[in-house]
């Protein structure tokens, strides 16, 4: 794995997780908004911890497979669908100590390994895909 993969890997990774940061900012501006409006600041923040992790798991699975499909799209040293787990395994790394900090203690290991294992199976399936479209047409 070469040092211009690692870096497109958590690159990619990273901007997984910033548009799953926006995803639940739309959301919770919608909620706050449109569906249950008029509540204090303070519900709303509530609100959008509880709900982070549905849409976390609902939004990084599409994510994370444009992510391996983006990482796996070039011909590497690294099989497909290891190149697409390499972006899952990134997010993971990186988003880990992040929800540390913010479950404040009170990990939901739950939420937690069901997340990481959709995100990191939906990035190989990305690389996978997109390996097997570069061979079928060739």
């Amino acid at each position: 794995m070469t040092g211009r993969f690692l870096i497109r890997a958590i690159g990619l990774a990273l901007l997984a997780l910033a548009l799953g940061v926006i995803f639940v900012v739309i959301w919770v501006t919608i909620y706050s908004e449109m569906i249950d409006p008029g509540r204090g600041e303070s519900f709303y923040q509530a609100y959008a911890m509880r709900i982070a992790p549905v849409i976390g798991i609902a939004s990084g699975m599409p994510l994370l497979f444009i992510g391996g499909w983006l990482a796996a799209r070039r011909r590497g040293e690294l099989p497909g669908w290891q190149a697409g787990a390499a972006v899952g395994i990134a997010y993971a790394v990186i988003d880990l100590p992040l929800i540390a900090v913010l479950a404040g203690g009170a990990i939901p290991w739950g939420y937690v390994a069901l997340s990481y294992g959709t995100k990191i199976a939906a990035a190989a399936a990305g690389g996978r895909a997109s390996a097997r479209l570069a061979s079928a047409n060739d």
